[in-house]
């Protein structure tokens, strides 16, 4: 699976390791990945095709910026889909879109609790129950011997402490560090922002509201209605490609910086596929976004009637028909794409 394609928790660990560090910040790691779609167009024509076919079929996924206007309001709001990383391709914003945000009256992030330490903290403490488990049992328990020594071994490579997660439900172990390439861990480590902190911080510089679309236990209830054997086969098919997971990040930086949501998307249904993990992978999309959106909307909608709102939200948030896009539409807005 693409170690982007599933961002669908703003990232309230990736921020605590941020703001916990202690290391240098002089040097800032790069993470340097080899882009893996020329290889399967020349080598896998027949499964690039199938990828681009299932892409085609996306609705409103050839887009990461849109434009919302509505009756209410006689100044249109704005909808980022973003990617949860700091990579620089990601966070130099184009012009239409810093336009929007420089000029936004609202700002409006999945949850602002990756902004500071104290608000993380109390997310933590929101979501405690949906976060570890509370029967006695534990991860190594669940996962047995060898799962449990690869997931050591993954968290190790990212500099974190296997031990830390050993009560821990396999989601928060993998949407919490595992999605994340050991490199993207050590750019955050350095003071990098990803997109959706350095959004939310331009908000606060400009000393205009920055507000929730859900709340934390919302968001984590919302992913922990995943069975638990959907979690365990998750948490294996990442293990299965982590060694790959810079090149995974590239790629996935490189659909999302063309605004193709869509083959992003389809890209990581693949993988998941070849993976064994298809039916995963919905269950992922159903619990870990078109839930929450309906949610999110029901927040967003007096921020867009006011007018003047910049709403930033994971991109897989927007395709789709449970997607934003299409659900602002049956709202009575009007949305359109901005390239």
């Amino acid at each position: 699976m693409s170690r982007t394609a599933f961002r669908l928790v703003p990232a309230v660990f990736a921020a605590a390791l941020a703001f916990g560090s202690t290391a240098a910040r002089a040097e800032t790691p790069v993470c340097a990945g080899t882009d893996l779609r020329a290889a399967i167009v020349a080598n896998e024509p027949d499964r690039w095709r199938a990828i681009e076919a299932r892409a085609a079929g996306i609705e409103n996924g050839d887009a990461v910026f849109w434009k919302i206007e509505g009756k209410a309001a006689k100044t249109p709001s704005w909808l980022l889909g973003t990617i949860h990383l700091s990579d620089p391709r990601v966070t130099d914003l184009k012009p239409p879109i810093r336009k929007a945000l420089d000029g936004a009256r609202t700002v409006a992030l999945e949850n602002t609790s990756v902004l500071d330490p104290k608000t993380a903290g109390i997310a933590y403490a929101e979501g405690i129950d949906a976060m570890l488990f509370t029967d006695g049992r534990s991860l190594p328990g669940v996962l047995g011997p060898e799962t449990w020594a690869a997931t050591v071994k993954a968290f190790e490579a990212r500099g974190l402490p296997g031990w830390a997660v050993a009560g821990w439900k396999p989601w928060v172990v993998v949407f919490g560090a595992l999605l994340y390439p050991p490199c993207e861990l050590k750019r955050w480590q350095a003071g990098q922002d990803m997109l959706d902190i350095a959004i939310g911080k331009a908000g606060r510089a400009r000393k205009v509201p920055v507000v929730d679309l859900e709340t934390v236990k919302d968001q984590f209830s919302s992913i922990d209605q995943m069975s638990e054997a959907e979690q365990i086969a998750l948490l294996k098919s990442i293990l299965s490609i982590d060694a790959q997971s810079t090149d995974y990040q590239e790629t996935s930086v490189r659909f999302y910086a063309a605004g193709r949501i869509d083959l992003l998307w389809a890209f990581s249904m693949d993988v998941f596929a070849r993976a064994g993990a298809d039916k995963t992978a919905a269950s992922v999309m159903e619990n870990a976004s078109f839930r929450r959106n309906v949610k999110m909307l029901d927040a967003a909608r007096p921020l867009i009637d006011q007018g003047g709102a910049f709403l930033a939200v994971g991109a897989l948030h927007l395709i789709g028909e449970k997607g934003l896009v299409r659900l602002l539409r049956e709202a009575g807005y009007t949305v359109t794409p901005v390239r």
